[in-house]
C-alpha cells in the first residue's frame, strides 16, 4: 500500500515517517525496496507487533471473534462535535486541543449528530503476525539512516524488546522525549526539530 501510494504520487525515492502503527508498518517497506527510501522517522514506534508461533490460531481465533463484533456494530453516533471529542481523548494522552485536531477531520454529520469516518475494521485484532525473528529480519534489512523519537510517558513496549530492534538497525539515532504516546501533536516543539534536522529540511 505504501509503495502503490508512492507509484501514484510519481514519487521514485522519498523519505518514510510513521507514528505509532504507522511505524511499524514503515519499517517494512526499506527491507523490501531498498533503493527508493532514503530516510526512516520512526515516532514512537519501532515495528509492528509481534508473537510466536504457537500463539497463530488463538491470534486468528481473536481477529475473527473481533472482525464479527464490529459487523454486527451500529458506527456511535455523538450528539455533537463537543461530545465526539470528549469520547476521542478516553483511553489516550490527548489533550482536548489535540483531540480537537484529529476530530476535526475525521468525522461526518449525520441525522443525529456527527460520527467518526475511519473504518471501525482498523480497531480489529489482526489475523496473522509476524514472528519476533520475522521483525528482526526486516529491521536489518533497513540500510537507510533511521531516526526514532519516544516518549518517556509513551507506549510501554519492554525494554528488551526495544533494545534488541535497535540493535538490528544498521544506522539509527534514537532520542527520548517528555511526553505521553502522541508527544508530536500535543508538544510539536519537542519533536519538529528534532525531525527537520534529520531530513535536512
Amino acid at each position: 500500500m505504501v509503495l502503490d501510494v508512492a507509484e501514484a504520487l510519481g514519487w521514485q525515492r522519498f523519505s518514510l515517517m510513521g507514528h505509532s502503527m504507522g511505524a511499524g508498518i514503515a519499517t517494512l517497506v526499506p527491507a523490501v525496496a531498498r533503493d527508493r527510501i532514503e530516510r526512516l522517522v520512526l515516532l514512537e514506534g519501532m515495528g509492528p507487533l509481534s508473537s510466536s508461533p504457537d500463539d497463530a490460531p488463538e491470534q486468528l481465533a481473536k481477529a475473527l471473534r473481533s472482525e464479527a463484533a464490529v459487523t454486527r456494530a451500529e458506527p456511535n453516533v455523538y450528539r455533537d462535535f463537543d461530545a465526539a471529542v470528549t469520547a476521542r481523548m478516553k483511553n489516550s494522552d490527548l489533550d482536548r486541543a489535540s483531540a480537537r485536531l484529529l476530530v476535526e477531520r475525521g468525522v461526518e454529520v449525520v441525522a443525529l449528530g456527527v460520527r467518526f469516518t475511519f473504518d471501525p475494521m482498523l480497531k480489529t485484532s489482526s489475523r496473522v503476525r509476524l514472528t519476533e525473528e520475522q521483525v528482526l529480519a526486516f529491521l536489518v534489512g533497513i540500510e537507510c539512516p533511521v531516526l526514532s523519537v519516544r516518549a518517556s510517558r509513551g507506549w510501554p513496549f519492554p525494554e528488551h524488546v526495544i533494545a534488541r530492534r535497535s540493535a538490528a538497525i544498521a544506522d539509527l539515532r534514537t532520542t527520548l522525549v517528555e511526553g505521553g504516546h502522541h508527544v508530536h501533536l500535543t508538544d510539536p516543539e519537542r519533536v519538529a526539530p528534532l525531525v527537520r534536522e534529520f531530513l535536512g529540511a
